[in-house]
Formats: C-alpha cells, sequence, structure tokens
C-alpha cells in the first residue's frame, strides 16, 4: 500500500494496482518502441507488447506474485526478442534473482516516484518467427 496525502495533509491509504505500473513503463519505453497493452497471445494476454523495427520487447506487471509474471514472461520469449517482468519496488526484493538470470528474464522495478530502474537486462533472444508473425496479426486485427 502506497501513503498519499489528502489536501489537508493527513495520510491516506491508496492501493496500488497493477495498472499504475503502466505510465512508468510508457515513459521510459515509448520514445524507442510502438508500445502495445494486453496483446491477445494464445490463451492469455501479455500485459505491454513493444515493437521497433525488427525487435520485439514483452513486459508482464505485477505488484507481488513474481513467480506468475515470472512464467509468463518466460512464455513470451517465444515471440520476444527480450522478455520482462515490471514490478512494484517494494516487493521487487522478494523474488528469486537467480531464475532471472538463469532464463534470460528481465527485472524491472517501478518506483513510487514514477520512475523505473532495470535491475537485470536480458539478453537478446532470437523468437520463433511463426510466433511473431501470429503476434503481429494479433495487434494488426485488435
Amino acid at each position: 500500500m502506497k501513503k498519499l496525502k489528502n489536501m489537508l495533509g493527513k495520510k491516506v491509504n491508496a492501493i496500488v494496482k497493477e495498472e499504475d505500473l503502466y505510465p512508468a513503463i510508457r515513459e521510459y519505453f515509448s520514445t524507442n518502441y510502438k508500445l502495445y497493452r494486453e496483446v491477445p497471445f494464445f490463451n492469455k494476454r501479455v500485459d505491454v507488447v513493444g515493437i521497433r523495427d525488427n525487435e520485439i520487447i514483452a513486459i508482464e506487471m505485477k505488484l507481488r506474485d513474481w513467480k506468475t509474471a515470472f512464467r509468463q514472461a518466460w512464455v513470451n520469449q517465444l515471440f520476444a526478442n527480450k522478455s520482462y517482468v515490471a514490478m512494484w519496488h517494494k516487493y521487487i526484493g522478494k523474488l528469486n534473482y537467480k531464475y532471472f538470470v538463469k532464463y534470460n528474464v528481465g527485472i524491472i522495478e517501478v518506483k513510487s516516484n514514477g520512475t523505473i530502474k532495470i535491475i537485470y537486462e536480458p539478453q537478446d533472444n532470437q523468437p520463433s518467427k511463426e510466433m511473431i508473425r501470429k503476434l503481429k496479426i494479433k495487434i494488426i486485427n485488435a
């Protein structure tokens, strides 16, 4: 939970939601990538897909559940050159860093001031050309 001050200067509780991570992601990546939200990919949706020339990135945003985000991001490597998990800064210390490095999934920390920090930058992946084609068709038809 994030503490905010109301107009009287008193602290009030505000629940941070997964979609609250997106503005920081957009701010950081939109200068280099055309971003798409909630892109269908087989039986799931990818939170953010970025496309630049022949490069595709995928980002799964989660507040706390790094294991689910990790599995989703790992599957996204089928079509993405780089796949990331973006997490709220308060929970970033709970993830298991060695899995991300071993399976080449990037880590993004989203801070309460609206900025991000790349904790782990994944190596370029060579995704399936067929999966890339299917993803682009989904984006075009969305």
